[in-house]
């Protein structure tokens, strides 16, 4: 804990800060003496002697010791608390220096105001640590871990006894605030040949841990999410064990979801979709995806309520995959011509050419001459009982044969005569004194497609409009 510093000399002020290194030759723009403030996780620690080891991080009022050449000043430090061989309980025990580097450690107000809560931060002022250990023969090998990235990895030529246990400390006056601590294994009543390994790194997944460091300062740990509550279900028990507690009031809520699809087809492979943004608020466990509906449990993993709508970026999705039938599909006359005038579209039948694309391309031509000088007139036809695109352009060429030709329209004026209707095929006589024909043959037909009637002082009359029928 503490604030930061507008000065030259001081970058920051730690609470409870003691003297930590005086340089020897110092500039007007370097402090006379550096403090520090520090706290950590410790281990394996004898709970009567303080023997076990220790992870520590130091806030100093100069962040950037770097400057000091003469030194190997740094604020991250993993060392061993041990007792030398055959010694009393009376003697003090020593600090062995195992690994030891330098970072970015500010301080924190302390306030959580929440401003920068879903914002990315440059430098964070809150710090994830974690240490793992395996035994290698006689060699005890640590990973060490600041921010879900491993930083160090120490070797113990010479370890200390065991001890199941973890502590938090604080050095001298110094104020340190902590969220919560966990422990975590494999839990080996699931599967027997576990091997402890790198466990955290083997547990951490880039999808679901990537968020930005300022929304751990109000979120559970991307490791827990990871490992713990994204395994929890009734099929069977955690895929790890965890000690988990937390020293703030954040608030926890977990949701049961039995939902349906939107869609009603039955779907073959269904997940949850990644959010939108690289911060995810939320904790998917145990989805168990079905041909027309899921089920999972939700867990919220900030202290704020959720909208899993929309119009937030953690917008809940499923999305999966699935086999539909076509529901519509459009065949157009100029689709129809494009096929047809391909040169693969010839057909032969011996010498004799069935269908020739030469053919279609003049008709598609003419067509296209025809709308340039009288416009285009469409019309569209729609029939549920054509289930395939043959039939369908098998139905387009009879359209087209019957349509592409000239017709003729007619209208006729008649005495009223009730008994023509709408939709009558008709034929026309009408010849001049030599007995020829002057509208069209005898054996052409017409179809009635509109009526007028009218009364003027000569009686009833009809104009019967007639179309040609090809």
């Amino acid at each position: 804990m503490g604030k930061t510093e507008n000065s030259e000399i001081r970058g920051q002020s730690p609470v409870g800060g003691d003297t930590y290194y005086t340089p020897s030759e110092t500039r007007s723009d370097q402090p006379a003496a550096v403090a520090g403030a520090s706290g950590g996780l410790a281990l394996s620690v004898n709970a009567d002697t303080n023997v076990g080891y220790y992870f520590e991080l130091i806030a100093l009022t100069d962040p950037s010791m770097q400057q000091y050449q003469d030194t190997s000043v740094s604020n991250m430090l993993f060392y061993k608390i041990k007792k030398k061989p055959g010694s009393s309980d009376s003697e003090k025990a020593i600090p062995v220096l195992l690994w030891s580097g330098i970072g970015d450690i500010l301080v924190d107000d302390g306030k959580f105001t929440g401003q920068s809560r879903l914002n990315a931060e440059e430098k964070t002022t809150v710090y994830d640590m974690a240490v793992e250990y395996e035994d290698i023969g006689s060699t005890r090998r640590f990973y060490l871990y600041v921010n879900n990235v491993i930083v160090a990895s120490v070797d113990d030529k010479d370890p200390l006894p065991k001890y199941n246990n973890m502590a938090l400390f604080v050095r001298g006056s110094s104020e340190v605030m902590f969220e919560n601590i966990y422990a975590l294994a494999n839990n080996y009543s699931q599967n027997t040949t576990f091997s402890l390994g790198t466990v955290a790194s083997s547990a951490f997944d880039a999808k679901e841990i990537s968020a930005n460091k300022s929304f751990q300062k109000y979120a559970l740990s991307g490791l827990i999410q990871s490992t713990y509550l994204s395994g929890l279900g009734p099929l069977e028990p955690p895929k790890y064990k965890i000690y988990f507690e937390e020293f703030g009031t954040i608030m926890r809520e977990a949701a049961y979801f039995n939902i349906r699809y939107d869609k009603a087809y039955p779907a073959l492979y269904a997940k949850i979709s990644p959010t939108f943004n690289r911060v995810k608020g939320y904790t998917v466990s145990n989805f168990f995806g079905k041909s027309y509906g899921a089920e999972f449990l939700i867990f919220n993993a900030t202290d704020t309520a959720l909208s899993l709508d929309s119009t937030s970026g953690n917008y809940l999705r499923i999305q999966g995959v699935t086999f539909t039938q076509e529901s519509t599909n459009e065949l157009t006359v100029d689709e129809y011509f494009n096929n047809k005038t391909r040169a693969s579209t010839i057909k032969l039948n011996g010498d004799s050419t069935l269908y020739s694309p030469v053919k279609a391309r003049e008709e598609y031509f003419d067509m296209k001459i025809s709308r340039m000088e009288h416009g285009t007139n469409a019309f569209s036809l729609e029939s549920p009982y054509i289930q395939s695109h043959d039939a369908a352009e098998d139905m387009m060429a009879w359209m087209v044969d019957k349509i592409m030709k000239p017709s003729k329209s007619i209208g006729v004026k008649l005495f009223a005569n009730p008994m023509l209707q709408l939709g009558d095929i008709v034929q026309i006589d009408y010849k001049n004194e030599n007995g020829i024909n002057e509208i069209s043959e005898y054996d052409d037909r017409f179809v009635v497609y509109h009526i007028e009637y009218k009364r003027d002082a000569d009686g009833p009359s009809m104009d019967v409009f007639l179309s040609e029928v090809t």
